[in-house]
């Protein structure tokens, strides 16, 4: 139970008034987790998405997108044999495709993460491919 403070206040900021007005305050319990903050360890849990250009940034933010949860569903970068794109892949499990390959229609999002002076030739390669409805460019990469 929270104290209550002046003015007929109630809550924690009420609870902290009540204690430095040197007024008996019960400690406040923490709830245990419940549906909303479990979901908070994994947020994009639900998410699946595909990559194309596995280089710095799409390499961090594909990691950033795997450590909250997401699944990874394919990697294609523009040197399919790289050795950035062929660790990424494994640490995800999913495959390595070229670029000219990737489908990502089975996908939440398709994450292009190019220079932008690649993008319109990478656009016109993705678009012969069923891809995902959403597609997000890291622009100024």
């Amino acid at each position: 139970m929270l104290a209550q403070g002046a003015g007929g206040a109630t809550g924690a900021g009420a609870a902290f008034a009540a204690s430095v007005g040197r007024r008996y305050c019960n400690q406040v319990q923490p709830r245990p987790p419940t549906g909303a903050a479990k979901s908070r360890s994994a947020p994009l849990a639900d998410l699946t998405f595909a990559l194309a250009g596995a280089g710095r940034v799409g390499g961090s933010l594909a990691r950033w997108a795997l450590a909250a949860g997401a699944r990874l569903t394919a990697v294609a970068s523009r040197g399919a044999g790289s050795p950035a794109a062929r660790q990424l892949a494994a640490e995800a499990g999913c495959p390595l495709v070229a670029l000219d390959e990737l489908e990502s229609a089975g996908s939440d999002l398709l994450l292009v993460a190019v220079a932008d002076t690649a993008l319109d030739a990478v656009a016109d390669r993705l678009a012969r491919r069923p891809q995902a409805r959403v597609a997000l460019h890291t622009a100024g990469s």
